[in-house]
């Protein structure tokens, strides 16, 4: 166990058990329980540290539930969502306890066999036989028959009180539903009744359901809701809100784009899933150290039937699977914790709290091992303007129709990111002082750059001219598009999303396979480039739209943000040329 080592794994003779010392403000609530302690089932040391990790986040997660059931206030109201949710969770319960008695049977065949020798012993004959009181597994006759019976019986009452809207049938249900998710509530509020009405429709719900099993029917049982996250502490208010609210100020502050606040959102959300939605003063290390081996137990990839479930579900689904791939240490690290530590920096710059307890943690594996990213050499630059897309007007889906072309060409004379190219609109292509420039810019929807250095203006190469890039343009403004790239798709929030996929098959499949050569090798191409031309490192910095140190490069800006005129620009620019490579097949014949 030298080198598997995890604070609450242990081993008792080949096997290894999980040891886990109940916290002492929860002492009262288990005692006589002082330790949760169970069997890991394997000997494997590798599988057990998996293992170990993983239920020590349910572990964890089983301690909150129990303080938020300690702590919990009494309420007066739940949100429509917070009652939707608890209805949710008792149509699962209730349907998942019909689907175990159907597996596992009722147990009651001891019952019956008592029953029967008391009835003959009394010279009578029982009403069945030992045959149908047993089964070798699932319900026995018998009890499949009461089973029937039962539901009959109950059907018409719970019917009949939906009707009338009388709720009292399901009061026991409501008060056990309330306890088992830590919530009190008083009874006589509008928010009792109201989920007093939602769990007597689900559980009519889950009765229709169980008849339609007795049938024969294969009925699934709805899988788990999240779990009802109710606050750790008692003592959340404004000045101490919960992690959720302070998120919710942090993106209206923040206002970051659309993709880092459903990439944010996400963790947030796990976050809470493992630890509840706790008091932006109440986190401490504990509550990372738990996020942190949850992320790391937690699947790479999700199949659509996961999606759906909070983390404690995905794990306790995953616990036995030693062959799905996690997520790296390096997405636990600059993904999860990296927005966990993001949000609660927010919360120390606006004093909520004097500290941040997620910054410096760290994730063992997780340091940098992605080759370094390196510019296209002249061969590749041959291999690619050569290729089927440039020379036999190859437009496959993928590619985004006329992008196919033009991406990799803009790219290759302005130095632009992918994503600034792919959002180019026809109103960003533009003249000033003589010149013709792309404004790379923040105006439209989805737009935004790296940072404010990163808007800019840069002049329209003459080799692009050459090739036809005006003309194209001006087709797109007689088709009345607004885009310069119209047939870009992408289901995520950024356009080249799928592009860049596409991008990088297509690389494969023209014999350019280096791992180190991606779309970005024409952004580091152009700026060695510039180098060799000479051009002056501020005037790169302002074409290519890098950031720079020097605080008086601040000065001599114009109204737009510009510190060069269009024409200097646009000399630089024009020192970018490639010796050597011959695009002549590219420019288009004249009419």
């Amino acid at each position: 166990m030298d080198d598997v080592k995890h604070p609450r794994l242990t081993k008792r003779g080949r096997m290894f058990w999980i040891r886990a010392k109940v916290p002492a403000d929860l002492k009262a609530y288990y005692a006589p329980k002082t330790e949760i302690i169970y069997s890991l089932k394997t000997s494997d040391p590798r599988e057990a540290l998996e293992k170990v990790r993983i239920a020590s986040v349910q572990i964890d997660q089983e301690f909150n539930t129990a303080r938020r059931k300690l702590n919990a206030e009494l309420r007066v109201s739940l949100s429509d969502n917070e009652i939707e949710r608890l209805a949710a969770i008792h149509l699962h319960t209730l349907m998942e306890e019909d689907e175990t008695l159907r597996m596992e049977g009722a147990g009651e065949a001891d019952l019956y066999a008592s029953i029967a020798k008391q009835v003959e012993a009394a010279g009578g004959v029982a009403a069945f036989t030992d045959e149908q009181s047993r089964a070798e597994c699932g319900l026995s006759r018998r009890e499949y028959e009461r089973l029937g019976g039962t539901l009959a019986y109950i059907e018409p009452e719970l019917r009949q009180a939906l009707a009338r809207g009388d709720t009292g049938i399901v009061r026991d249900d409501v008060e056990e539903l309330l306890k088992a998710n830590g919530v009190k509530l008083t009874n006589n509020s509008p928010a009792y009744r109201k989920l007093s009405f939602a769990v007597l429709k689900a559980s009519l719900k889950a009765l229709e359901g169980k008849k339609r099993r007795q049938q024969g029917e294969p009925v699934d049982t709805p899988p788990a809701p999240a779990p009802f996250l109710t606050v750790v502490s008692s003592a959340a208010d404004d000045e101490n809100p919960p992690l959720s609210v302070i998120f919710d100020r942090w993106k209206a502050e923040r206002k970051p784009p659309a993709k880092t606040v459903s990439d944010f959102g996400t963790y947030v959300r796990r976050f809470r899933e493992i630890n509840g939605d706790v008091p932006i003063k109440d986190i401490n290390a504990g509550h990372i150290r738990a996020f942190k081996a949850a992320m790391l137990a937690m699947p790479a990839v999700l199949k659509k039937k996961y999606q759906d479930m909070t983390v404690p579900q995905i794990l306790a689904a995953f616990k036995d699977d030693s062959t799905t791939p996690r997520l790296s240490p390096r997405t636990v690290k600059d993904k999860a914790l990296g927005a966990i530590s993001a949000i609660l920096g927010y919360a120390k710059k606006n004093h909520y709290r004097t500290d941040n307890p997620a910054s410096g943690f760290e994730v063992a594996g997780s340091a940098r091992i992605e080759p370094p990213r390196i510019p296209f050499s002249m061969d590749d630059l041959k291999t690619i303007f050569s290729s089927p897309v440039f020379t036999e007007g190859f437009r496959p889906v993928g590619g985004g129709g006329e992008a196919a072309k033009w991406l990799p060409l803009l790219a290759l004379f302005t130095g632009a990111r992918l994503e600034e190219l792919g959002r180019l609109t026809l109103a960003d292509v533009r003249s000033e002082d003589g010149v013709t420039y792309l404004f790379i810019n923040t105006i439209g929807e989805g737009k935004r750059v790296k940072n404010r250095s990163s808007r800019r203006k840069v002049p329209v190469h003459a080799q692009l001219v050459a090739l036809g890039f005006l003309a194209y343009v001006e087709d797109r403004r007689k088709a009345k598009d607004t885009t310069l790239f119209p047939d870009l798709k992408s289901k995520r929030a950024e356009i080249t999303s799928a592009w860049s996929a596409w991008w990088a098959r297509y690389m494969d499949s023209i014999g350019i396979d280096d791992r180190r050569k991606v779309f970005h090798s024409f952004r580091h191409l152009v700026k060695r480039t510039f180098r060799d031309a000479g051009v002056d490192k501020t005037l790169r910095d302002a074409l290519m739209g890098h950031a720079h140190e020097d605080v008086a490069e601040d000065y001599g800006l114009d109204e737009e943000g510009m510190g060069f005129s269009l024409p200097t620009l646009d000399a630089a620019l024009q020192r970018l040329t490639y010796p050597g490579l011959d695009l002549g097949h590219l420019v288009p014949a004249k009419a």
